[in-house]
């Protein structure tokens, strides 16, 4: 039996030349002897080819949000396993335009590459379209206190979304007016329709109540008789009163 070993020590595996000596076992030694001792052979490993010729994103068309990871990827290649693609940016949660790049990870003293990974690319997850939900947003009556706001949310992907409610022109949501609200995702992962709501706040109605005496003609002016209205905080307010007929 020939023992065969590296002259080196190097493992067998990686591309390159490789120097083997070939030596007799301990137990043919006795009788036989090899023609110059040691005899040493070179071996050579060839790189193996990765072809990225046909390789491509396989991203067609937006994805539309799903509350999932959404992932973009090259395709058109395989792959020895001890080689892999890294990714920056291929795989998104949220809506939004985002740029994915890839690079191969090889050892370049073990492979030839033919051609190259596709260059970076834009790819798109669009927000859902979604109904806007209000609550609270009916008509209304003047009162003495600022109401609240209405609120409002959306069924989303994954159940509820409360939306942020502001007043598209600020002020006391108190006085007799039309108010207009509107309704946004701070998420961005939503689009929204009926994201308005116009609410009035209505004037309140009082009754009149007159104070006077009986009057007698004296040939002069009368003081005019005195009216007044209650508001709704129990305030009696006196009424400008005129002759009309």
């Amino acid at each position: 039996e020939i023992n065969v070993v590296e002259a080196d020590g190097k493992v067998f595996k990686d591309a390159g030349v490789y120097t083997f000596e070939a030596s007799l076992t301990d137990d043919l030694t006795t009788n036989y002897v090899l023609g110059n001792n040691i005899i040493s052979e070179n071996i050579s490993i060839s790189k193996a080819s990765i072809n990225l010729t046909s390789s491509k994103w396989n991203y067609t068309n937006a994805f539309t949000y799903t509350g999932l990871a959404q992932t973009v990827a090259v395709t058109g290649v395989t792959l020895p396993s001890d080689v892999k693609i890294d990714y920056q940016n291929n795989s998104k949660v949220n809506a939004g335009t985002y740029q994915a790049s890839a690079e191969l990870n090889y050892e370049s003293n073990n492979y030839d590459v033919v051609g190259s990974l596709p260059a970076d690319l834009t790819w798109t997850i669009n927000p859902k379209a979604a109904t806007v939900i209000w609550t609270d947003a009916d008509d209304r009556d003047f009162k003495a206190e600022a109401y609240d706001y209405p609120t409002a949310y959306i069924n989303g992907v994954s159940g509820r979304v409360d939306l942020t409610v502001s007043m598209t022109n600020e002020r006391a949501f108190r006085n007799a007016d039309d108010y207009v609200f509107a309704a946004t995702d701070e998420s961005n992962n939503y689009v929204l329709s009926n994201a308005e709501t116009v609410i009035a706040i209505k004037k309140v109605s009082l009754n009149v109540n007159y104070e006077y005496d009986t009057y007698t003609y004296t040939g002069e002016a009368l003081e005019h008789p005195k009216a007044y209205v209650t508001d709704l905080l129990n305030n009696k307010i006196e009424l400008l009163t005129s002759v009309i007929d």
